[in-house]
């Protein structure tokens, strides 16, 4: 191929990648007027905080021993065990999709936990209690901004 050819063919591929780029630009102007829901704390919540898991999950061939999310959240606080808060934070950041802000706190006797940093008005919120393991009562209060 001569220079000619090849100056042709990369006229081409950039001929390409510009319409590419025209084509997702006006796909993303025509999904923006469509107008979506806000986030809900308590869906978010209910989520998290009920999902279950066993010891297999956590460790291969370990054991089929159900435990709920909830749970864990409070030997977390309890304990002041940051690992657990951090997994939970990672599964509130992809419920959230990483676009919201949110503040979510949790308190088991008189010991309180946070994750998040959101401080301002709430677009959602939720406050409940949830009845864990040995009969302790977990409190959660979240706010999404």
């Amino acid at each position: 191929m001569n220079r000619k050819g090849m100056v042709a063919m990369m006229d081409a591929m950039i001929f390409i990648v510009l319409i590419s780029m025209l084509s997702i630009t006006i796909l993303t102007f025509d999904s923006e007027d469509e107008e979506f829901e806000p986030l809900d704390a308590s869906e978010i919540c209910e989520c998290v905080l009920s999902t279950d898991f066993t010891d297999s999950d956590l460790v291969p061939n370990m054991g089929d021993a159900e435990y709920r999310v909830a749970d864990a959240i409070a030997y977390a606080v309890m304990t002041d065990s940051q690992t657990i808060l951090d997994e939970v934070e990672l599964m509130v950041d992809e419920l959230t999709m990483g676009n919201y802000d949110y503040s979510l706190r949790f308190t088991i006797n008189g010991v309180t936990r946070t994750i998040g940093d959101w401080n301002g008005f709430s677009e959602s919120s939720y406050s409940g209690t949830w009845t864990v393991s040995g009969g302790k009562d977990l409190i959660v209060e979240m706010e999404i901004g």
